[in-house]
């Protein structure tokens, strides 16, 4: 039977702050030198604090914890978002990941890559060649790759000058993968914009469809900047997948270039193999370039 009394039962008292909270609340107040006391007289607000700790929590009253208040406000208005984020995470030299009997070389761009991203590649027979984010196309075209790879990282695609250069420099000659970040700089790259989502992608359950098939993939994603849809009109680029929540851009592709890209991650495998395919479509690519080179 149901408990009715789950619906009828009156609400809890409220009770006293636990002793975690009044522990946090009372360093909050020694932090910014508040006295125990509130602003009022002691023998308002109980018994009188020892001389010496007076001293130390200072003669603060509620207008001077406002204050601090509002000071440590502004210091966290202030502060602006670094432009540098990808330097940070990227590798500071290459780095090699071979597999045995290898059948395609592929650079990967380093913005902040997965490691999973380079076990795919491996998995699919690809030697994989691992640079730092500003790697010049002179460099990356001087180890003869079959195809190139652009990764996931943190921060706004537009900080990233040097990868959308590279994209601008390499854009046709020879087939080009982007996941996440690198799906951003593509398109930039191209011609198109990005703009800061108001909450952002988070979580292992996005359902994605593929306008081509309709199919639809269950999705990790981790990203707070998009791609606008409305800007992919002459650049060459084609809207191929979008997110089912909320109808962003979740993927672009030109072909003649031998170019796409998505927002997800197919590495992560939520679905859980919903997405691998996006993997063999870059080998594919590679392989038709073999064929006709």
């Amino acid at each position: 039977m149901r408990n009715h009394n789950l619906f009828t039962r009156a609400p809890p008292e409220t009770s006293a702050p636990s002793p975690v909270r009044r522990t946090q609340t009372a360093r909050l107040r020694r932090a910014v030198g508040y006295n125990a006391t509130c602003g009022r007289e002691p023998e308002e607000a109980g018994a009188e604090q020892p001389a010496g700790k007076k001293a130390r929590m200072g003669a603060m009253g509620d207008k001077e914890f406002e204050d601090a208040v509002e000071e440590a406000l502004e210091r966290v208005r202030a502060y602006r978002l670094p432009t540098d984020s990808v330097s940070r995470v990227s590798c500071k030299k290459k780095w090699y990941a071979r597999t045995p009997n290898p059948r395609y070389s592929v650079v990967a761009v380093d913005c902040g890559i997965k490691l999973n991203i380079v076990r795919k590649l491996n998995q699919f027979g690809c030697n994989v060649t691992v640079v730092p984010y500003d790697t010049p196309a002179v460099t990356i075209l001087s180890f003869k790759p079959d195809g190139l790879f652009l990764s996931n990282g943190p921060g706004d695609p537009e900080d990233v000058r040097p990868v959308i250069d590279l994209v601008r420099a390499l854009r046709g000659r020879l087939p080009i993968f982007g996941i996440c970040l690198g799906h951003q700089m593509i398109a930039l790259a191209c011609g198109a914009r990005t703009f800061k989502m108001k909450f952002g992608h988070r979580g292992g359950n996005h359902p994605v469809r593929e306008l081509a098939t309709g199919k639809i993939e269950i999705t990790s994603q981790n990203h707070s900047f998009a791609v606008d849809e409305g800007s992919l009109q002459g650049t060459g680029l084609i809207l191929t997948h979008q997110n089912l929540l909320d109808g962003t851009a979740e993927g672009v592709a030109c072909l003649p270039d031998k170019l796409f890209s998505v927002q997800y991650h197919p590495e992560s495998a939520p679905g859980p193999q919903d997405s691998t395919y996006l993997f063999k479509r870059f080998i594919d690519l590679m392989e038709g370039e073999k064929k006709h080179a």
